[in-house]
């Protein structure tokens, strides 16, 4: 297990490029920005992940936050863990 802190939008993919093979699970704050597209970006490039919406908020209102976990369960599907 690693934890791979990141300060941008969205984890560059470089940076996970030695865990291509591993399961990775998403969590941060933003899910309506930051966490959307880390995921985006992960599907994009073909890896196995997983976004777990109990460790993922939005510092901004919560129809931000509700509206971002209905587009991740639509586009993410069994990725989505709630």
């Amino acid at each position: 297990d690693k934890l791979i802190v990141n300060n941008t939008y969205s984890v560059p993919i470089e940076r996970l490029s030695d865990y291509k093979d591993a399961e990775i699970t998403v969590i941060g704050c933003d899910a309506d920005a930051c966490v959307l597209a880390t995921c985006f970006n992960l599907f994009d490039n073909g890896f196995n992940f997983k976004v777990d919406l109990n460790y993922v908020y939005t510092t901004g209102n919560i129809n931000l936050y509700l509206h971002a976990k209905e587009v991740m369960k639509r586009n993410f599907g069994k990725c989505v863990i709630y």
